[in-house]
This record gives C-alpha cells, sequence and structure tokens, in this order.
C-alpha cells in the first residue's frame, strides 16, 4: 500500500486519509485511526478497529449476522473519490480545482502537501465534543458574565473554552486577535477569530478565564467551558450520577487544631510497602520540602557574582502595573521583604517588574534585567559531552529528579552586585512641579522621593466617584486639583471644581477634563460608536461634554488611523493622476498598440476574438480574427504581421494572460522588443487601443447581415480597409497616406468609386507630410494633457516600503454591493515606477495564496493606508494654532498650580 502511494506521490497522511474513508463504519467508530504518524502506528490502530468491530457485531448477536448475510447479497457501491482535491464524485482529471495545484490535508490550502505544510501545530488545540452528552440538560448550565445570561455546556474533554462570536459582538465587547486553531469531533478544523479574559460567574462560584471566541456555525451550545477553567487551583467539579457539582474548595477546619498535610505524588504501579517508605522518607527529612519562599535554604558554596562591561548605570522607568494586579504585586513583594529575599535599596540601578501567568494559572514576579544583561559579562563554562552523560548512565533501571524551589532565590548575591535593583511602581512626590524635579530637590526631599518609590501605589476607587479617581492618575490633572483645593491662583481662571473634579471653564459652560491615558478611548467612543464621521463631526461631538490638551490633533491621528474608515471611504474631491503622453517618432511601426476584444458569438471557423495591432504614428490597424487569447496563436499572428511591415521597437499591451506569459516575454526577448504592460485596471494607458476596440465594436454591430451576428469575421478585412482610409482626426491625413505615401484604389464593391478615383501619387514629400502630422499630434497630447490635469490633483507620491490599499473591484453577480468595503489590502510598495506606477506586493496567506504575489496599479487606484479624506481637514496652520493655544493653556494650570482657574463651583 506505502509503495502504490510513493508511485502516485501521496504523502502519508492523505495515504491514512483515504484508507479511512474507504472503510466501512460511521465516522463515530473510525475516531480510534486517526492521529498515526508512521504506517506502524497505523496498522496498530487498524487492528483495534477490527476488534472493536468484531466486538460490535458480536454484541448484536443474530440481528447482526442477519444484517451482515443480507449485506453479501447486496451490490457494492463504489465511491469516485478525487487524488487531488479529497473530494468525491470526480476523478482526479476531472478536478474543477486542478488548477491550483495539490491540497494538503492538513491546513487545507492548495499549492502543497501535507508533508510541507508549514502550519503551526502548537496553535491546534483540542476541542472534543460527545453528541450523547451534548444532549444531556445536567451538563448545562447558566453562566453570568458582567450581568448577562449565556447558556453554557460544561465539556471536561475539552482543552479551551469557546464562545459564540456573535454573543460577544452583541455585548459590545472588545477582543484580542487569536491564531489558534481547534480540532473538533471528527478531526475537523475551526479558526479561533479572537480572545478575551472574561469572568464566569457559575452558580455562585466565580472563575475567570481565557476564552476563545469561535463562529457561529462551529458549534451548537452558545459557550463551551473546557478544562482551563475547570482544572484552576481552588476549583472542584463533582459528578455524582448524572448530576454535576462545581464548587470552590474550602480550607478544612478542626474544633482545635489544624494539621496541614503535604501532598505526596507516588507512582500507582509501586506496592503499598514501598509507598510507605517513601512516607516514612519524606516525613524524615521534612525540612527539605518547603511549602513556601520562608523556608527555602540558601547555599554556602557560591555567590552569584555579576562583572558589568560598562559601568554607566541602568535605570529603566518601571511598568504599569494594572489594578487588578496590584493587589497580588503587594503580597508577592510582602512575602519576599518578609523572607529577606529582597530589601529596599536607594541603588542608582532600576529594572521593571512584571507579573507573568503559570501552567497551573497563577501569577509569579519577574524582572525585565535584558538591558543589565547586554553589558554583563558572561560566564565561559565547558558544556558536559552528551556521550559522556549517557555512558555514566548505561546499566540503570531507576532515574531520579530534583527540582528546587525557586532555586535563583537559594544562591545569595555578593555585595557588590546588590545594587542592580528593581522597581515596582513610581509615585511622584506631592511637590514635584518639573520633569527633571529629582536632580533639583533638595536632599532631604529627594531621600523622601526614594522612600516613596518603594510603596506599592494602591487607589481605593469610589464607585460613585470613579471619574475623579481616573483624574487623580494622571499629574499634571493631580497639580490642578491640588492648586485648586488649596485655593493658590495668580492668574487667568481656566480651571474649576465641581463635585471635587476638574472641570474647564469656556465662557458658561464647564468641560470635564479628560485624564492623558483616558482620551482615546472617548475619542473612540465619539468616533466608531456614533457611526465614524469626519473631524469635524466628531470635535464637535467631545467639545459638548469634554476637553483635554491638542484635541484637534488627536482627534485627526485617531480619524487617520481608523482601519474601518480607511477600507470602507472613499476619497473625496478630485481623482488623483497626471497624463503622460507617449512620445511619438515619426516612423511608421516604432511603437505599436495591441489588445484583444472578445469574445463574440463563434464564427463559423469557431473564432470568438479580434487581435488589434495599430501603428501609434500612422494609426494604420490591422485586425485578425482568432479562436482563443492564449499566447500561442497570438504569437503566431505577431509573426505574420512581421514579415509585412518589420519588428516594432516598442510593444504596448495591457496585462492579459497571452501577454503575461513566459514564452511572450521570450517572444519580446528574442526579437528586441520593448515591451510596455499598462497597470493593472488602467486602460487608459492603452488609450488607442482601447479607442480603436469602441470604433470597431459600433462598426460590427452595424455590419453584421445575420441575426444572430456569427458572420462578423467576414466583415473585418472591410473595416480594416475602412479605418486605414479615413483621415484620422488628430493628424487630418489616412494611414494609408502617411504609411504609404498614396490612397489605394477602394476594396469596396462601389462603382461610382471606382469610376471617381484618380491617379494615387499627387507628388508631395511624404517625410514633410509625416512632420506635419508629428506637429498635429503634439499639439493635441499637450490639449488632452491641459485638459486632464485640470481635472485631477496632483497625485500622491508613495516610497518604497509605504503601505497602501488599492481600490476594489466586485464582479457583478445581481447582489448589492453597496456595503462591501470599497478598498483591499494593505499592500506593501515594493518598486516605484515611472509614470506614477508601483509595484506591490500583497501579504502571505492573502485570498488563500501561501506566496506573495505582486501587482503594478497606477496612482489614481491607491490609497495610503489608514489616512482621511482631504475635504474634512483644515489648514496644518490652523490645525497647528489651534494645538499650541490648547497645549499652552494646559501646561500654565499645570505650572507651580499658577495661572489656573481656582473658582470652585458648588452643586446644588
Amino acid at each position: 500500500m506505502e509503495e502504490l502511494a510513493s508511485r502516485g506521490n501521496i504523502d502519508r497522511e492523505s495515504l491514512f486519509s483515504y484508507v479511512i474513508d474507504g472503510l466501512q463504519g460511521d465516522m463515530s467508530s473510525k475516531i480510534v485511526l486517526f492521529g498515526a504518524k508512521t504506517m506502524i502506528e497505523f496498522k496498530e490502530k487498524l487492528r483495534i478497529y477490527k476488534e472493536i468491530r468484531t466486538k460490535m457485531h458480536t454484541r448484536h448477536g443474530v440481528t447482526g449476522e442477519r444484517n451482515k448475510r443480507e449485506g453479501d447479497h447486496r451490490p457494492k457501491e463504489s465511491k469516485i473519490k478525487c487524488f487531488n482535491c479529497g473530494e468525491e464524485n470526480h476523478f482526479s482529471k476531472n478536478c474543477p480545482s486542478k488548477n491550483l495545484g495539490v491540497k494538503c490535508f492538513k491546513c487545507k490550502q492548495y499549492g502543497h502537501r501535507a508533508n510541507e505544510c508549514k502550519g503551526k501545530a502548537s496553535n491546534v488545540k483540542v476541542v472534543k465534543s460527545n453528541r450523547k452528552r451534548l444532549e444531556d440538560e445536567n451538563y448545562r448550565r447558566d453562566v453570568n458574565i458582567d450581568g448577562k445570561i449565556v447558556k453554557a455546556y460544561i465539556d471536561a474533554g475539552s482543552e479551551v473554552t469557546t464562545i459564540r462570536t456573535s454573543i460577544i459582538e452583541e455585548w459590545g465587547m472588545a477582543y484580542l486577535p487569536s491564531s489558534v486553531t481547534m480540532r473538533g469531533f471528527g478531526q475537523g478544523l475551526s479558526q479561533a477569530k479572537g480572545e478575551r479574559t472574561l469572568l464566569l460567574d457559575i452558580e455562585g462560584v466565580q472563575i475567570e478565564g481565557k476564552v476563545l471566541l469561535v463562529p457561529d456555525e462551529a458549534q451548537e451550545d452558545e459557550m463551551i467551558i473546557g478544562r482551563n477553567i475547570l482544572s484552576q487551583p481552588g476549583i472542584r467539579v463533582t459528578i455524582e450520577g448524572q448530576k454535576l457539582l462545581i464548587e470552590r474548595k474550602q480550607p478544612t477546619e478542626s474544633g482545635e487544631k489544624t494539621v496541614q498535610i503535604k501532598k505526596i505524588n507516588i507512582n500507582h504501579e509501586i506496592d503499598d510497602r514501598d509507598k510507605e517508605k517513601v512516607r516514612e522518607l519524606v516525613e524524615e527529612y521534612d525540612m527539605l520540602f518547603p511549602t513556601d519562599v520562608n523556608m527555602i535554604g540558601e547555599t554556602k558554596h557560591i555567590k552569584m557574582k555579576i562583572e558589568l562591561t560598562n559601568q554607566e548605570p541602568i535605570n529603566q522607568k518601571p511598568y504599569r502595573v494594572p489594578y487588578a494586579e496590584r493587589e497580588k504585586v503587594n503580597e508577592i513583594v510582602n512575602e519576599l521583604l518578609e523572607a529577606k529575599i529582597i530589601r529596599e535599596s536607594t541603588s542608582p540601578y532600576g529594572s521593571p517588574s512584571l507579573l507573568v501567568a503559570k501552567k497551573d494559572g497563577s501569577k509569579r514576579l519577574c524582572v525585565d534585567y535584558r538591558r543589565l544583561n547586554a553589558i554583563t559579562k558572561k560566564e565561559r563554562i565547558p558544556m558536559p559531552v552528551i556521550d559522556e552523560l549517557l555512558d555514566q548512565l548505561a546499566g540503570s533501571k531507576w532515574f531520579s529528579t530534583l527540582d528546587f524551589m525557586s532555586g535563583y532565590y537559594q544562591i545569595p548575591i555578593e555585595e557588590e552586585a546588590k545594587e542592580f535593583d528593581f522597581e515596582i511602581s513610581h509615585r511622584s512626590g506631592d511637590r514635584m512641579r518639573h520633569v527633571d524635579a529629582l536632580s533639583r530637590k533638595p536632599v532631604e526631599e529627594a531621600q523622601e522621593l526614594i522612600e516613596d518609590s518603594f510603596k506599592i501605589m494602591d487607589i481605593s476607587i469610589n464607585d460613585s466617584d470613579w471619574l475623579l479617581a481616573m483624574q487623580m492618575q494622571d499629574e499634571k490633572l493631580k497639580t490642578i486639583h491640588e492648586a485648586l483645593k488649596t485655593r493658590k491662583t495668580l492668574g487667568k481662571e481656566d480651571f474649576v471644581l465641581k463635585h471635587g473634579r476638574v472641570y474647564r471653564k469656556e465662557g458658561e459652560t464647564l468641560k470635564w477634563v479628560v485624564p492623558r491615558t483616558l482620551a482615546w478611548r472617548v475619542i473612540r467612543a465619539s468616533h466608531d460608536d456614533m457611526g465614524h464621521f469626519g473631524i469635524e463631526k466628531t470635535l464637535t461631538h467631545l467639545k459638548r461634554q469634554f476637553w483635554f490638551p491638542k484635541m484637534r490633533k488627536k482627534v485627526t491621528n485617531y480619524i487617520k488611523g481608523c482601519v474601518k474608515c480607511a477600507y470602507h471611504k472613499e476619497m473625496k474631491g478630485k481623482p488623483e493622476g497626471e497624463l503622460y503622453p507617449i512620445p511619438r517618432v515619426p516612423v511608421p511601426f516604432h511603437t505599436v498598440h495591441m489588445d484583444h476584444l472578445g469574445p463574440l458569438v463563434t464564427s463559423p471557423n469557431r473564432e470568438r476574438y479580434v487581435l488589434l495591432y495599430q501603428d501609434n504614428f500612422t494609426k494604420y490597424t490591422i485586425l485578425k480574427a482568432v479562436t482563443t487569447t492564449k499566447t500561442k496563436p497570438t504569437i503566431e499572428c505577431l509573426q505574420e504581421i512581421f514579415s509585412y511591415f518589420g519588428t516594432p521597437t516598442r510593444l504596448i499591451t495591457d496585462r492579459g494572460s497571452a501577454f503575461t506569459s513566459r514564452d511572450f516575454e521570450k517572444f519580446c526577448e528574442d526579437h528586441q522588443i520593448q515591451h510596455v504592460k499598462n497597470a493593472t485596471g488602467t486602460p487608459k494607458a492603452n488609450g488607442q487601443a482601447e479607442r480603436q476596440n469602441q470604433t470597431l465594436l459600433s462598426a460590427l454591430k452595424t455590419m453584421c447581415e445575420k441575426p444572430n451576428a456569427k458572420d462578423w469575421s467576414r466583415q473585418l478585412k472591410q473595416i480594416q480597409f475602412a479605418l486605414n482610409d479615413l483621415p484620422n482626426a488628430t493628424t487630418r491625413k489616412t494611414p494609408h497616406e502617411l504609411l504609404f505615401a498614396y490612397n489605394p484604389r477602394s476594396s469596396l464593391k462601389n462603382q461610382l468609386i471606382l469610376a471617381l478615383h484618380e491617379p494615387c501619387w499627387d507628388g508631395k514629400d511624404m517625410e514633410s507630410e509625416r512632420q506635419i502630422a508629428l506637429s498635429n499630434i503634439v499639439q493635441k497630447q499637450q490639449q488632452d494633457k491641459t485638459r486632464y490635469d485640470s481635472r485631477h490633483k496632483k497625485p500622491t507620491r508613495y516610497k518604497e516600503g509605504d503601505c497602501v490599499l488599492v481600490k476594489k473591484e466586485y464582479p457583478a453577480t445581481g447582489e448589492s454591493r453597496k456595503l462591501l468595503p470599497k478598498y483591499k489590502g494593505p499592500y506593501m510598495i515594493r518598486r516605484c515606477l515611472p509614470h506614477d506606477r508601483y509595484v506591490l506586493v500583497s501579504s502571505p496567506g492573502e485570498d488563500g495564496k501561501a506566496r506573495r504575489r505582486h501587482f503594478i496599479f497606477a496612482t489614481d487606484r491607491l490609497k495610503p493606508w489608514c489616512k482621511l479624506d482631504e475635504d474634512t481637514e483644515e489648514s496644518e496652520s490652523e490645525v497647528a494654532e489651534s494645538d499650541q493655544e490648547e497645549d499652552k493653556n494646559f501646561a500654565d494650570g499645570a505650572e507651580d498650580g499658577t495661572d489656573c482657574s481656582v473658582a470652585e463651583c458648588h452643586a446644588e
């Protein structure tokens, strides 16, 4: 079987999948077959599957035998399965997805096999589901999440907890993106749309944990609670018969004394006598098994020494500690201080600390010593040879490992190295007024500030006055509040106190002063929740109740960075772009235009397209009826044309498949032709051919005699002669005159024209006639450029590395497209081309493509990534003037409590 698969170039995982699909039985009984990585493992799983099937038939008894005998007389149904995409009911040679390449049965994408798949297996979470248990209401609970009730199913077989995405979006909750892929019942894969930490209230038991957002169609229940919630410390899940209880463990209480017994995990395979010996040994050396940091020891054999390559102190500002974690930080710091593992310090060195979650859900305190490690001399210790270590273990049967509790805490540090301390949080002094106050304070005041820096900032927030608590987190607002509270005033009244909160006074209205860290949330509420309006409307809504420095600048920056506005809002005003006329050379067939027109009605000779070949200077046009737009017939037509009129120097085409293939590029290279392809979605770059196509199409409509217009190919020769025998509006000469210096006799069967035809040669100088035509063309080009540029604005000049959006065009499907995004992307500019054209590169994985793709677009199809429409912005001078005035007023109010209002409004 494996040999046959290798001949068909089928990878092992696909082979296993084909074998499993070919076995009889439902998918629920085949689950045991999944997960094999080698042929030996798969054979073992097949043996187990066979035993299960045998027991099932034996259990069914006579009924099973009767069904089996009846089944012998039924015709065996053969399933047709495609070896390319894995779908049924068609062969691989007829696969509709054949042009996409082979299919990976691991990530379900095309272009590679499962053994070549680069998907991250670590991101796949197993979410098992038992359909029988899903129907059992005893495992369903009403879960309270932030005052909202959701129906949840308790599934201890699921590794993660999931919830429908529509529920979170309906509640208006924000969530983070997630790259987790979940494998459910039947090995089906589902991609998580996001993740969020939620506080779940299950029958009075509150549990906090991470919840993944999944598509609504991925699960029937609104929420599935998995092991990451149920296995948290302190949570007990009890199953009594068909009942399931979730409760929080309570500490053991006794009448007089509480005895703490250490839990000892002993392998169940050891007999009872050996278990008792292990217990006695652990109890004898009880002091070697600490339960907290107060009980750990300290080695006397070594001290840690830190040598630096640079003596300049490393001092970093502390990381912000969330309110929910400050109590935990205080608890850990107090515990380490009590155990004398850390001490308060006034060293010039300082590194920030942060909490990191462990596997069991608890938190541990870590210090970010990366900058200190960068200037630390590395210890040079010879690494042991692995082979020698293995030789030392030869012949051994039992192996033991020792894991030190908080091993780093058990190694003392030399006194010189104890100055490399860390900071928990920083709280500025009450009298700080300047950015470098620490360097200008007296010694005794600076010492007070240092002592304060070791205190964990903990502010109790009153539920009824949380607005004031938010303002007190802003240093400038805190300074203004203190100045207003002590009634210091030396200037104009700009700020007032009302209900203890700081307000900005503008005329007769008071506006709440928004703290710096809260400004973006207020802007988001006024912009996102109000319909994504422009700058002016968002500012108008904000200024009704709020004030903060540089309002216009911050609102402008926020809206420029709004992703939804970038995708859905078109750029207002004139379109971008300038007209770049093609330089004319007064030589026939120096520069030619080429294009395909069609598809048309199939002619008797099976022709469906018209190949148009036109000289750029004389406007001489050649029309060829072709059956297809593929490269080979196109090259054959060009070779025929070249035999009459020679090889052109420059060829201008669109980006059709016939002109972008490797064979066509090689053909142009062999004939030394400069092939110019216009940008995607920019037909004006090949405007001469497009305009001639319109004239040709109009002529075909009127000249076809049959009702079904299948005789259009017979009319091409007459139309070609007419196009070349009529004067051009720009050159004022016929293409025949500029190319041959005469007008040939008409091929049209009109006896009157043939009778009146004069001798063709009039003795004019062909060179002078072409110069006149060239002058007319240049004059017309200048007029067209003036008219075009007046209707367009200057194009945006992009640089390599800039990110842009591309205007999206949807095919006509009969469905409404009004609410669909106007742009797609973002794409990165890889290279800048002449005439405002750019080579763009896509991100890997976009539109289901594993490789990066390159495009060429003109500037009129591009839009800067996250930039607002120009007509909603004011001039830079107005914005700068407004920002400077607002910033100056706010700075004056925070400068030592002066120039700010001390008028206090007492509410009724």
